[in-house]
């Protein structure tokens, strides 16, 4: 996994911090969280949250040389068993996965979005990542699919022969209030 801040500028023009954890094989993102006032400590307990929904640790974390992160590296990490490792001073391509997806966080949100504060914020972030894993397609994955499987509303795999037989009803749904939208087939009412 790896793991780094971005920046972006509430309405009253104050500045938010963006931390985004992501997982390198899938690039599916584990975590994703603002605020005015990032911390060691406050780092520290958004790892513990975002390794609570996971079913087991990562082997290693990627991160810059921060200095908000010289304790998570020399303290937390280890003590969870995760092997940190440090990108070189100034060498921010050594993290290319996250700075990817900075860019993509940029591009599909926060150039079209302003927040208002850091809970609108916060709450955007969490909308984004659950479109982001399950509905946005990744050029990064082999066929572009994305990096968790969303399922079928009644539980029909769309690779299931018998899913196409009967007539269905193509379903859009909107994310992020209408900035994008993701199709699927709708429920069949059961017999």
């Amino acid at each position: 996994m790896a793991l780094d801040f971005k920046t972006t500028r509430d309405l009253a023009g104050r500045t938010l911090y963006i931390l985004n954890i992501i997982d390198h094989g899938r690039r599916v993102l584990q975590w994703s969280r603002a605020t005015y006032n990032p911390t060691a400590g406050w780092v520290a307990q958004q790892l513990r949250n975002m390794l609570m929904d996971l079913d087991r640790e990562p082997d290693a974390m990627v991160m810059d040389r921060d200095s908000i992160l010289r304790p998570i590296c020399n303290q937390t990490l280890p003590n969870m068993g995760i092997r940190p490792i440090r990108i070189a001073y100034k060498c921010p391509w050594q993290n290319a996965v996250v700075e990817r997806f900075h860019r993509t966080l940029n591009d599909e949100l926060l150039r079209y979005v302003q927040p208002l504060n850091e809970r609108h914020l916060n709450r955007l972030l969490v909308e984004f990542r659950c479109y982001y894993n399950t509905a946005r397609p990744h050029m990064a994955n082999r066929r572009a699919e994305p990096p968790v499987p969303a399922k079928a509303e009644d539980g029909t795999p769309a690779n299931d022969p018998c899913f196409h037989k009967a007539p269905r009803e193509l379903v859009r749904r909107k994310w992020l209030g209408g900035l994008h939208s993701s199709c699927h087939w709708a429920a069949q009412p059961k017999p």
